[in-house]
């Protein structure tokens, strides 16, 4: 019984897997959340912006706890910041996909 549930829900992620990700190439190809922007709308401004003050604000937040758990000021080099930023990167665009749909 547990294997079948386990494949029924197997099944079911891999269905919803393209259509959450054509959900998602549909809203950054119309307006690309980071990278060169040429021509953009006043809506696609305010929504890049916003998606900036978010990770940066998950980032600081992120800074913050490892700081706290370590009772100090922590070092900061690239591998971490490029960890936050695909942590808060994640978070974020996921997110801003439950407020799209």
């Amino acid at each position: 019984m547990k294997t079948l549930s386990r494949l029924s829900i197997l099944f079911l992620l891999v269905l919803s897997g393209p259509a959450l990700a054509e959900t998602m190439a549909t809203q950054t190809e119309a307006c690309p959340l980071v990278g060169p922007l040429a021509d953009a709308s006043v809506d696609c401004a305010a929504l890049r912006s916003a998606y900036q003050a978010e990770v940066s604000s998950c980032m600081d937040k992120l800074h913050a706890e490892a700081d706290a758990r370590a009772g100090q000021r922590t070092s900061v080099n690239s591998h971490t910041n490029r960890s936050r930023f695909l942590i808060c990167d994640k978070t974020v665009r996921e997110e801003m996909a439950s407020l799209v749909n």
